[in-house]
């Protein structure tokens, strides 16, 4: 497959993994939902360059470095629980599974509901796991009222989840998901990472 072959050739040369997923995949996609809405490309190569991207996150998830956190939600767990997808209506999986596969680097334990997830899954998952995080990627502006729906499912739980969200539909704003209830407004998978288990501070060296 060529486009893995090309990811290979660049890991080979010292990119990155985490730059492929940030700097090449993400913005790839973006551009590819950009030419969608635009009917510049149909569905099928809208399909092909999803399966495309899917093959090559089938490998590259592996070889992302596992970096176990320093501090966790709930510090008697030894993996954190987090439930991720994509909220009603939205067919748009990409960005959830990038996610889930920096989340599992980062030492959480994800459990993946895929596009297109009812809100009361989310909430159902959550309370059998004991999740300490949902994560829901929404790619258009009329998604987000399924994010209210999920907000308001995971509330009802005895111990609601942190809720956090991103995706195209926010536009890069943090106030469009405080709009919708979130705790949590991650641009990118890195970002999310960096929210849940910031670096640790301390002294600065004499």
């Amino acid at each position: 497959m060529a486009a893995r072959a090309t990811v290979d050739r660049a890991i080979a040369s010292g990119v990155p993994v985490r730059s492929i997923y940030l700097d090449v995949l993400t913005p790839a996609m973006h551009r590819l939902g950009v030419l969608w809405e635009e009917a510049r490309i149909g569905i099928a190569d809208e399909h092909l360059a999803t399966a495309i991207t899917q093959g090559v996150l089938a490998t590259l998830h592996r070889r992302l470095p596992r970096t176990p956190p320093a501090t966790a939600p709930d510090p008697g767990r030894v993996a954190p629980v987090a439930v991720l997808g994509c909220g009603p209506e939205d067919l748009h999986g990409l960005g959830a599974r990038m996610v889930g596969d920096f989340l599992e680097a980062a030492g959480w334990r994800v459990m993946d509901l895929g596009a297109n997830a009812p809100a009361e899954a989310f909430a159902a998952t959550a309370d059998v796991h004991g999740a300490a995080l949902v994560a829901v990627s929404s790619s258009r502006a009329e998604d987000l009222a399924g994010l209210s729906a999920v907000r308001r499912a995971i509330d009802r739980l005895d111990r609601p989840p942190l809720l956090a969200v991103g995706g195209l539909a926010h536009a890069g704003s943090p106030t469009v998901a405080a709009a919708v209830g979130a705790d949590l407004f991650a641009p990118d998978p890195a970002a999310l990472i960096a929210l849940l288990h910031p670096a640790p501070t301390g002294r600065a060296a004499p």
